[in-house]
């Protein structure tokens, strides 16, 4: 038997360095793969990297889960502020069920796809998803639901390959429903407030659905573009959102800057938020001005209470925004 000599053992190690990196190992071309395409071993690799984070998790070994963070984030921020999602996540829904797979993008940069932090891929349907990722040649964004009762939530982690191990860089959890609806529910719900031509509650359905069609901070999905381009066809009024809106009721004058949906325990409502007329800590004129509000409020759009179960009353302070006083007030039966 002839040993190899110490040109054919060069070319042995260099190959299996290769293969450590995630070059000829998992056969992947530059640029966006999804679904299928994503070759077998590479999804099991990064859906095991995720089962044992979540395992890990469960326990409290924080410390193991930091030592695995890619570099990038070691170099730029501090174990407490990395693992706070995770931290959070524990506390607020318990021992989370192992989480199935919805999608998987795989991204790697090189000479025939250059280095962008905006990057497109089309996935299984012909559509298009959007992916914002930091600096580093290959990359796994995998996107997870779990179950808590009658919701789902989303588990999604942004995986680096370094010397052959997926090392997690981003971990995000979030509403995938709101009281046991989907996205695709709430756009449905849209689409008929708008066909009753009730585009204030159109506009505030359109704008959870978006949310809860979108799993993490560095993902765009297809859904997305579709829901903002049906909620810009709305023509709405009394609805502002960072500009000043002038609601008369002699003796009154109302200046509400923000409207938005609100996910309380007694279901979907809707935040008022308006220049306090008077000082924030005097807590008999506020539960006064805030009474005449809310009368004004269900007289002028009745409309709310076919969708919204509650209204909360928001006064800021102009000085200091952060200084603000609120009251929940009822608006009619959940739908």
């Amino acid at each position: 038997m002839k040993r190899a000599g110490r040109g054919a053992l060069a070319v042995l190690w260099i190959a299996a360095v290769l293969a450590g990196c995630g070059g000829p190992r998992y056969r992947l071309p530059e640029g966006c793969t999804t679904g299928d395409a994503v070759p077998s071993e590479l999804r099991r690799d990064v859906e095991s990297a995720a089962r044992t984070l979540l395992e890990r998790a469960r326990a409290g070994r924080w410390k193991a889960i930091w030592n695995d963070a890619a570099s990038l984030v070691r170099q730029r921020s501090t174990s407490r502020k990395f693992l706070d999602p995770l931290v959070r996540m524990r506390r607020n829904e318990g021992i989370l069920p192992d989480a199935a797979t919805r999608e998987l993008a795989v991204v790697r940069f090189g000479k025939a796809f250059p280095r962008t932090s905006r990057v497109g891929c089309t996935n299984a349907d012909g559509d298009s998803l959007v992916l914002f990722l930091p600096d580093h040649p290959l990359q796994a964004s995998l996107v997870q639901e779990a179950s808590q009762g009658k919701e789902r939530f989303y588990l999604a982690t942004l995986w680096f390959l370094e010397k052959g191990r997926w090392r997690l860089d981003a971990f995000f959890a979030k509403p995938a429903t709101a009281y046991g609806k989907d996205w695709k529910e709430y756009e449905a719900m849209a689409q008929e407030e708008r066909l009753k031509q009730h585009s204030r509650n159109a506009a505030l359905l359109y704008n959870l659905a978006i949310d809860l069609s979108v799993p993490a901070s560095w993902i765009k999905p297809p859904a997305v573009e579709r829901l903002q381009k049906q909620q810009r066809r709305l023509m709405v009024e009394h609805l502002p959102a960072g500009r000043l809106d002038l609601w008369a009721a002699p003796p009154d004058t109302f200046r509400v800057f923000r409207m938005q949906y609100s996910l309380r325990p007694e279901g979907l409502g809707v935040i008022v938020t308006y220049d306090s007329a008077g000082p924030i800590d005097d807590t008999a004129f506020q539960e006064a001005y805030g009474d005449r509000l809310y009368r004004y409020f269900v007289r002028e759009f009745p409309e709310y209470a076919d969708v919204f179960t509650n209204v909360t009353l928001e006064a800021s302070d102009r000085a200091d925004r952060k200084r603000t006083w609120f009251h929940v007030y009822p608006l009619g039966e959940r739908p």
